[in-house]
């Protein structure tokens, strides 16, 4: 009777450690897969942060490029611009300052479609500036119908 109750003992005993080891080996599991989950969830949120990251990036750089395409096409406008006004200029100075023909010659061939002026055409120091013969001290009235001529006939 006394190995009855030993052996039945020894049973219990043994299934007692068996389950034991079983939820051990299940906590373990356990861990395991909750360590796993975090880390990818990590590497998860680690991606997500890289990609918005070059994102902002390349729309910064985006903006900066655009930014800059911008001001190189206000900058070639304002010197054709303030060129071809120049050039306007030159044609009320040119009988007097001859210097400003060379300018005017420059702006011919940036707009020609401005240009009012004839400067540096003539024998007389350039101071041809669109009236007959070269004529500096002739009257608004002929500039006027020189321009309106060029005007018209563009």
């Amino acid at each position: 009777m006394v190995m009855i109750v030993v052996i039945m003992m020894m049973v219990v005993v043994i299934m007692v450690v068996m389950v034991m080891i079983v939820v051990i080996m299940m906590m373990v599991v356990v861990i395991m897969v909750v360590m796993v989950l975090i880390v990818v969830i990590l590497m998860m949120v680690v991606v997500l942060v890289l990609l918005v990251v070059i994102m902002m990036m390349v729309v910064v750089i985006l903006v900066v490029v655009v930014l800059l395409v911008v001001l190189l096409l206000l900058v070639v406008v304002l010197l054709v611009v303030v060129g071809c006004l120049w050039c306007f200029c030159c044609w009320w100075l040119c009988s007097w300052l001859w210097w400003c023909c060379l300018w005017c010659f420059c702006c011919w061939w940036l707009c020609s479609w401005l240009w009012w002026g004839d400067c540096g055409d003539s024998d007389d120091g350039g101071c041809d500036n669109g009236c007959a013969g070269g004529d500096c001290d002739c009257d608004a009235s002929d500039l006027l119908k020189k321009l309106d001529f060029q005007i018209f006939s563009n």
